[in-house]
């Protein structure tokens, strides 16, 4: 019988003991060699497959000559079902009944991996190193590779990724692409794996997309969608969390059936979440991950879910169950013996500790800082530090500075001087929290996600503000043009990507520097390997004073036009901690109320705001006590204030209805441009509108820019829209269709059409320049306060594909004067005015129909990066 003719009658069976009476009845060892190499298929197409396959080859035990395939069978069903130990035991059974050394290393090799995932590091990799000895003296390549591989993933499974590369790098040079082609892909994607982290994302990526290229060659999507997730955590290592989240979620969606890579995906894309600091997302991946049925199986990687779920648990300050996922976090890694990620949960538990530790709980941390360091996990030892100098340990400091010049923990090093800053006074302690200040806006230069921009300052945030309460707390001219410097500071960083998304920004050389030093930054956020010291740390000096010099040199350039710190007439809201500051003619004002009592009023007032979108005649007189009352609460007087800058909670204040016209210039986002401007290019127009039973009037208004614009480009689908975005340069934009703000995740906030959704962060990613856009779309022009120095949102979005103006509606929009605001707004727009004289048209001509602020104030204007004015050369 053939192995196909043999392969066939086991396909027919329609039973497990039809099956078993085949092998029975035909088995010798040319036919389990054959059924093993479909099972090897199948195992990366289809698990149930896989499974029942393993199960007809246990039958070969029972026949002669066929015995150790037969145990290789019945281990492999075991490792199928996550029955580690007992399959390492049938594995080990297949060795003792094998006809020689060689034939016994050829079917016991599965072993290792089955004692790796059992905890059994120390057995594992002793037979590993045993069973290669013997192959590569028997001169069997292909077994000496695959052995190889098993033993390189027993060390990754212990986070010894050094020696895992060095075995993952003898199995590839074993294995060839003609003999092996499955197992060299399958050591290719380990290769990737121990990369991470360890060497640069373009170590990584080449590695990983050759592992994924093998397999899909081969029909092995599930294995492809493995090698694929390493190419997603390498665009993670170069800051592109928006493509890192993409490719993960991608590779969620093309899973078959394998529930063990379904697992580790959920787990991954938690990851990937909790480096965003979107901790309510992160949670949810990671109890996804929990609630496969693979979990329980993977110890080490569960006890991850759980550590990762106490994390954003802590963030979101839910200590109480954060302490029971961190603990069931702790009994699994101790279950499994990894010695690593229990100093690392020993760390998580006192980075959330409210209180001073004892005497005892700082030698546990010592301790577990001991262990990291002996362990090379600097990432991992810099947190444990960080910990032991908050706690007073002299040396801890002394070990951090030596830590801090590995350019792979730059994005770390915020922090120490962040605990150097609490523990100084004076002068020296303003020198802290200003190198402190500078390595965070030098990460925020190098976040290339849109996405992640959002939460990139989550965990900072405490810290600029305990700065600013510094500052405040004793007031001199100098301190608080150091307040306002901050400030500045932090608006110049976040228009990078607005200034590099522009057509042509900059002149000179500046964009060329700020694109090569944004890539310079990334590449060192990983440590390159090979190098001295000495080298390392010169380059990271190099890239930190070239960071400083340029970053300087760009902020310099674009407040040429304006300088708040020249400018004592503007007016900065701020928030610091639960206190509100007023800072105007170099003085700081702390007003009468507080953030959260300021955030109480701005519920109540935007109840009355939307009032008549309820269904409720109204005309507006309690809205305006309200807003009268606020006015006074805020000592804002639009009479005498020109410019006004707010900050964090301050951005949900509705300025507009306060000021009612354009005399006060409001710079809601990072953009400080003069909002007088010359007329905007109207050759091309873009229209998106959706066609909803709630937005009766949608086609009126169309209709009304129709009429301005009889040449514009009308799309009502999500694939017209994107279409238009691919089409080049847009010179004015509108879109008249539902909005959705998403306040926990600003860049997920989205645009509706009839038939999807477009979101901000793939506007972000677009390839459109767009001149000028006005979104006649409920709450898109609502902002998150996550990052309250930096505002995002649909707004947002459009703003870093270059528009220089962005108008939208800060709360609901009514469908009906949305028509008469856009006969006004583009009638005045078309006759050649400026965008922000044909605002305050559209806006006075619904004042004088309408009563409420809820018709003629929800629209706001949000001004990006000018190049007009300015000479950036």
């Amino acid at each position: 019988m053939t192995s196909d003719d043999f392969l066939k009658l086991l396909e027919k069976a329609d039973s497990i003991a039809n099956a078993r009476s085949v092998v029975r009845k035909h088995g010798v060892p040319e036919l389990a060699e054959a059924l093993f190499n479909q099972w090897r298929i199948e195992s990366g197409r289809d698990y149930d497959e896989a499974l029942r396959l393993a199960e007809i080859g246990a039958a070969f035990i029972q026949v002669d000559g066929c015995e150790p395939a037969g145990y290789r069978f019945k281990a492999l069903h075991l490792k199928l079902q996550g029955k580690w130990l007992a399959s390492a035991n049938a594995f080990q059974e297949a060795r003792k009944v094998a006809q020689s050394e060689a034939e016994g290393a050829k079917f016991a090799l599965g072993g290792i991996d089955s004692f790796a995932r059992a905890g059994r590091k120390r057995s594992a990799i002793a037979l590993g190193s045993e069973l290669f000895a013997i192959a590569v003296r028997e001169g069997d390549k292909v077994t000496a590779g695959k052995i190889a591989l098993n033993t390189g993933n027993a060390h990754a499974w212990f986070d010894e990724l050094a020696e895992a590369e060095g075995w993952y790098e003898r199995a590839t040079s074993h294995l060839s692409q003609e003999e092996a082609p499955i197992e060299r892909a399958m050591a290719l994607t380990g290769l990737s794996t121990a990369l991470l982290g360890r060497k640069p994302a373009d170590f990584v990526r080449p590695v990983a997309e050759e592992a994924y290229v093998g397999f899909l060659s081969l029909g092995l999507t599930d294995y492809a969608a493995t090698a694929q997730s390493n190419i997603a955590a390498a665009e993670r290592l170069d800051g592109h969390y928006d493509l890192a989240l993409k490719t993960l979620l991608e590779v969620r969606n093309s899973f078959s059936s394998d529930e063990e890579e379904a697992f580790r995906v959920e787990h991954d894309l938690g990851g990937v979440y909790l480096a965003m600091n979107m901790w309510s997302e992160a949670e949810d991946a990671y109890q996804s991950a929990l609630r496969k049925q693979w979990a329980k199986n993977m110890l080490v990687h569960r006890a991850g879910c759980w550590q990762g779920i106490a994390i954003c648990r802590f963030w979101q300050g839910k200590n109480e169950s954060a302490k029971v996922a961190l603990k069931r976090a702790e009994q699994d890694y101790r279950k499994y013996g990894d010695d690593v990620w229990i100093a690392d949960v020993i760390t998580t538990r006192y980075t959330f500790s409210v209180r001073k530790l004892s005497r005892k709980q700082l030698d546990e941390l010592i301790q577990a800082g001991e262990t990291l360091r002996l362990h090379g996990q600097s990432r991992m030892l810099f947190a444990n530090l960080i910990v032991q100098a908050k706690n007073g340990v002299r040396s801890a400091i002394k070990n951090l500075k030596q830590l801090a010049k590995n350019p792979a923990l730059f994005d770390l090093v915020w922090e120490m001087y962040y605990v150097q800053a609490l523990q100084s006074e004076g002068k020296q302690r303003d020198r802290y929290f200003s190198q402190m200040a500078e390595e965070i806006w030098r990460g925020r230069m190098a976040v290339q996600s849109n996405l992640s921009v959002a939460g990139y300052l989550r965990n900072k945030a405490e810290a600029i503000q305990t700065w600013l309460e510094s500052l405040l707390a004793s007031q001199t001219p100098e301190r608080i043009a150091q307040v306002r410097e901050i400030i500045i500071r932090s608006r110049s960083i976040a228009l990078v990507d607005e200034i590099l998304n522009q057509p042509s920004p900059l002149d000179g050389d500046l964009r060329v520097r700020l694109t090569e030093l944004r890539s310079e930054i990334q590449r060192r956020t990983s440590n390159q390997e090979g190098q001295r010291s000495q080298r390392l740390e010169a380059a990271s000096a190099s890239v930190q004073r070239m960071w400083r010099e340029l970053t300087f040199e760009v902020g310099d350039r674009l407040w040429h036009q304006y300088d708040a710190k020249n400018d004592p007439g503007e007016w900065i809201y701020l928030e610091v901690k639960d206190d509100l500051y007023l800072i105007r003619d170099n003085q700081a004002t702390k007003l009468e109320i507080s953030a959260s009592e300021l955030d109480q009023k701005l519920r109540w007032l935007h109840f009355e705001l939307v009032e008549p979108s309820l269904g409720f005649q109204s005309d507006g007189k309690q809205c305006q006590e309200l807003l009268n009352e606020l006015q006074i609460k805020l000592q804002f007087d639009p009479t005498i204030c020109k410019r006004l800058s707010p900050e964090g909670v301050f951005w949900s204040v509705p300025w507009q209805a306060m000021a009612r016209d354009d005399s006060v210039q409001i710079s809601l986002t990072p953009g400080r441009s003069e909002l007088k401007s010359k007329p905007i290019s109207q050759k091309r127009v873009v229209i998106w509108y959706h066609e909803a039973e709630d937005l009766p009037h949608v086609h009126q208004e169309v209709a009304t820019l129709i009429s301005f614009y009889p040449m514009a480009e009308v799309c009502t689908t999500i694939s017209e829209a994107r279409d238009s975005l691919e089409g080049g340069c847009i010179d004015i934009l509108h879109i008249a269709a539902h909005g959705i703000f998403q306040p926990s995740n600003p860049m997920l906030s989205s645009i509706n059409l009839s038939d999807g959704q477009i979101q901000a962060a793939e506007l972000v990613r677009s390839k459109a320049r767009i001149g000028h856009v006005t979104m006649a779309a409920c709450f898109s022009g609502a902002m998150s306060s996550i990052n309250r120095y930096e505002p995002d949102g649909l707004s947002r979005g459009f703003l870093a594909c270059g528009a220089e103006r962005v108008l939208a509606g800060q709360w609901a929009i009514d469908d009906r004067s949305s028509v008469d605001w856009s006969e006004a707004f583009y009638g005045s727009l078309s006759a050649g005015r400026d965008v922000m004289s044909c605002l305050n048209v559209a806006r006075e001509a619904l004042q004088q129909k309408y009563e409420h602020p809820y018709f003629w104030a929800s629209v706001v204007c949000f001004n990006g990066y000018s190049k007009q004015g300015t000479s950036l050369k």
